[in-house]
């Protein structure tokens, strides 16, 4: 709204013509230095609508997103809090007591979000290193990047656990096999012998891990320009059991929260419809909240239509009970 407004800023100045008329301070027109005021406060708080938006989509990945972007407002609120202007200051400093309150804490971070952006083929470690020593200084920065990655493996362990053991083959028999096929042969024990070897290195043990791979690969100037559900889809088959990982973990939504929600000053007000509900209506709402979302329904029309089934609902219960009166009516003339 207020962004609309400064391009009507000399539509508003035309109301400042004398009419003859004495006007009441508080309907006076925006002097310049309210316009000042205004386009501050739309630098403001556009950075924290297009974060917003970002984060709060729904037909694209948003998990690996999560990191960079409470880094970008991290930054934000810290050039805000340098500034000469004392509003803009005081705004920023509101602001970061209440970033403070939420991501302040890295102890009490999921560390999920980590691992979403180390995920991203066009991050990996580096990136999540480089973020963290940014927010939080060299020392700490470090330590926090390496229980990140043990995090990361110790994961990745589980998963190989549950999917990977079932490829693993089974060295003994293969070698007692090898073993009689090779007794008389000779010559052929070298070749048998590195076979055996190189079915070994598939183990767990001795095999270089898909996430060593993953993390030391280098991106093809094709797959940069690729974004990560894309790059994975592709290089799926490369890193089996890490792309069951990404399947999931890049999956979970960022945020659970409507954009339009989201940083409002309003309170969470409750009116007659929303808080009459019956239990089963609010699961069914949640159920299809995404629907209804993207196909951008009004609340109002929602409102309406909901308010038509619930009279359909009644009416058929009361049918219901007037058909159980008259059973027992019927009942009660047979006896």
């Amino acid at each position: 709204m207020l962004e609309t407004a400064l391009k009507f800023r000399r539509v508003f100045s035309g109301l400042s013509l004398p009419d003859g008329e004495d006007l009441n301070d508080n309907e006076r027109p925006p002097e310049p230095e309210d316009w000042e005021k205004v386009e501050r406060l739309v630098l403001f708080l556009g950075g924290f609508y297009l974060l917003t938006k970002r984060i709060s989509g729904s037909h694209y990945v948003t998990a690996n997103k999560g990191l960079g972007e409470i880094a970008s407002m991290y930054d934000m609120l810290n050039n805000w809090e340098q500034s000469e202007d004392l509003n803009f200051q005081a705004m920023a400093i509101a602001m970061k007591k209440k970033f403070d309150k939420y991501w302040g804490d890295v102890d009490k971070m999921n560390k999920f979000i980590y691992v979403a952006l180390l995920l991203d083929p066009h991050s990996k470690m580096v990136i999540v290193e480089l973020t963290l020593t940014d927010m939080h200084g060299p020392e700490k920065g470090t330590k926090l990047a390496n229980d990140v990655k043990e995090f990361a493996y110790s994961l990745f362990e589980e998963y190989r656990k549950m999917y990977a053991t079932s490829n693993i083959p089974d060295c003994g028999d293969n070698m007692s096999m090898d073993i009689d096929n090779s007794k008389g042969v000779g010559s052929d024990y070298v070749r048998k012998l590195k076979e055996r070897a190189k079915r070994l290195k598939g183990t767990s043990g001795y095999a270089i891990s898909e996430l060593d791979r993953y993390l030391n690969d280098q991106l093809g100037p094709e797959e940069e320009e690729q974004d990560a559900l894309t790059w994975w889809g592709k290089n799926g088959q490369r890193y089996v059991i890490l792309n069951r990982m990404a399947r999931d973990i890049l999956a979970i939504p960022l945020s659970t929260v409507a954009s339009e929600s989201a940083f409002s000053t309003g309170g969470r007000t409750l009116d007659p419809f929303r808080s009459s509900l019956t239990p089963k209506m609010v699961q069914a709402l949640l159920c299809t909240q995404d629907w209804l979302r993207a196909k951008e329904v009004p609340i109002v029309d929602v409102e309406e239509n909901l308010k038509e089934l619930e009279e359909i609902e009644k009416e058929v219960q009361r049918g219901e009970s007037n058909d159980v009166d008259d059973e027992v009516v019927f009942v009660d003339s047979l006896v």
